[in-house]
C-alpha cells in the first residue's frame, strides 16, 4: 500500500503535467540589451550638447514574449508588443534614464521585408511623446520616441515574419549607422534628435518564463499539499 508521502507525490506530479498541459510553456520572455555611442546631435547647443556631447555611451533593454499574438501582419510586415522597453544616455554629469510607459502608444516593435526579401528591418520603438516615458526631461528638452533600427541588406536576418523572434545577434545586421542606429526624439516635429550606433547586442538574462507558468506551478504544489493534509486528518494512522 502507498504511503500518505507516496501519494503526496504522485498527485502532485499529475496535476503538475495536467497544468502544464494546458499552460502556455511556449510564451517566454526574451530580453535584449543593445549598447552604443551617440554620433549626431542634431540640436541647438546647450546643457545637452555640454553633458552628452557626441561619443557618449547609451545603453537600451528591450524585452518581449516570444509566443505573443502578432498586432498586425502582411506578407512584407508583423508588428509585436514590446512588454518593456528602457533606455540609459551615459553623460558627464550623469546618467539619464527613462522607462517606456504602456498606454495609447505602447512600446511596440516591427520586423520588415522592406525590399522584397533582398532588406530586412527590425525597428523596436517607444510611444511619441513625453507622457509616454517615465522621465520627461532631458536637461532643456523632453523625449518623444526612442527608436532603435536593424537593418540587413542581405534579407536574411529575419527568416520569417511570425512567430516573434527569439534570437539577436549584430553579426545578422549592418553597422553603418545609415542602417542599423538608435534615434533619440527630443521635440514633437522630429527634427530635434540624437543619433547614435548600436555595438552591440547581448542577451541580458536566460529565457525567463512568463509569471503565469510560476502561478500554475505554485498552484498545483499548494492544491497537492492540501489533498495530501486532507487525506491525513481523514486517516488518522497514515504517518
Amino acid at each position: 500500500m502507498p504511503t500518505p508521502r507516496a501519494t503526496f507525490i504522485r498527485l502532485a506530479a499529475l496535476l503538475v503535467v495536467g497544468i502544464l498541459c494546458t499552460t502556455r510553456l511556449s510564451a517566454v520572455i526574451v530580453s535584449y540589451t543593445l549598447t552604443g555611442v551617440t554620433t549626431f546631435n542634431l540640436i541647438e547647443a546647450g546643457q545637452l550638447n555640454t553633458n552628452v556631447p557626441v561619443g557618449s555611451a547609451w545603453t537600451a533593454v528591450v524585452e518581449w514574449d516570444t509566443a505573443a499574438s502578432t498586432l498586425s501582419s502582411t506578407e512584407t510586415q508583423a508588428q509585436y508588443r514590446l512588454t518593456s522597453m528602457s533606455f540609459t544616455l551615459h553623460g558627464n554629469a550623469g546618467d539619464w534614464t527613462t522607462g517606456v510607459v504602456a498606454g495609447d502608444y505602447a512600446p511596440g516593435f516591427t520586423n520588415n521585408y522592406t525590399f522584397s526579401g533582398t532588406r530586412d528591418e527590425m525597428q523596436f520603438t517607444s510611444g511619441w511623446g513625453p507622457a509616454s516615458h517615465t522621465n520627461q526631461t532631458l536637461y532643456e528638452w523632453q523625449p518623444y520616441s526612442i527608436n532603435l533600427v536593424l537593418t540587413d541588406l542581405t534579407g536574411t536576418a529575419i527568416p520569417s515574419l511570425t512567430p516573434a523572434p527569439t534570437f539577436l545577434d549584430l553579426s545578422d545586421w549592418s553597422t553603418g549607422t545609415s542602417n542599423t542606429y538608435m534615434k533619440l526624439y527630443l521635440n514633437n516635429n522630429a527634427n530635434r534628435y540624437i543619433l547614435g550606433n548600436i555595438q552591440s547586442i547581448s542577451v541580458t538574462g536566460s529565457a525567463i518564463p512568463e509569471p503565469s507558468t510560476y502561478a500554475a506551478l505554485a498552484g498545483a504544489a499548494a492544491l497537492g499539499l492540501a489533498l495530501w493534509r486532507r487525506r491525513r486528518s481523514a486517516d488518522p494512522v497514515a504517518g
